[in-house]
């Protein structure tokens, strides 16, 4: 995965020799954890992939002579994901940012069930909706949280979706940066167009780890 060109090329060439699939998981266990990683490279990661069951590949319902790949939730949902665009460009997250967005999903999931109509707060679409940090942007809620913290995780569990989630030892940690979250904390609704074009907070995460 030396460049983005190298990268786009495989991905296409493990699509192709897959084909049309409805589980990656049963039936190619060495491609699902090739994409699972593939996915971390993903603008949305890893709150787009929380409650994960498994990956299909499908042919596009319009373009139909093109495949896509599409995760399966364990609510049978499912939701198609850009690994030939937003996971070439994009670059893996560190493992603490990670488990630092999984804590606080609940929250997330929380705030969107709660809204009675979600419609993007900038140009009113219905369609790819997602929920955005505010004022303050995510990574400064993180930096600001993490300055104060002397003790921070350097070792990390992965959760039954393969996500990187906090340790046992580190479940005050855990619990603090939920509740400083949940407190200051302020989120809207932004389809996935104005969410991807807002100016974005510098990722300097604190670094002392």
């Amino acid at each position: 995965m030396a460049t983005q060109k190298a990268l786009k090329e495989q991905i296409r060439n493990v699509i192709k020799r897959i084909g049309q699939c409805d589980s990656i998981l049963t039936k190619h266990p060495n491609d699902y954890q090739f994409f699972l990683k593939i996915f971390e490279r993903h603008p949305n990661y890893p709150e787009k992939f929380c409650n994960l069951k498994d990956i299909k590949i499908d042919y596009h319902p319009v373009f139909r002579n093109q495949l896509e790949v599409s995760i399966v939730r364990k609510d049978g949902s499912f939701d198609d994901v850009s690994v030939l665009k937003k996971c070439v460009s994009g670059k893996s997250k560190d493992n603490l940012s990670v488990a630092m967005r999984n804590c606080i999903f609940p929250q997330i999931k929380e705030f969107r069930e709660s809204q009675l109509i979600l419609k993007c707060y900038i140009c009113s679409n219905f369609y790819n909706i997602e929920i955005d940090h505010h004022e303050p942007d995510f990574v400064v809620l993180q930096n600001n949280f993490l300055k104060n913290e002397k003790n921070i995780p350097t070792k990390f569990d992965s959760d039954n979706c393969h996500i990187k989630k906090f340790t046992e030892q580190d479940k005050d940690f855990q619990d603090k940066w939920f509740l400083y979250h949940k407190e200051n904390a302020n989120l809207r609704v932004l389809c996935s167009k104005c969410n991807n074009s807002k100016p974005k907070s510098k990722r300097n995460i604190y670094k002392s780890i």
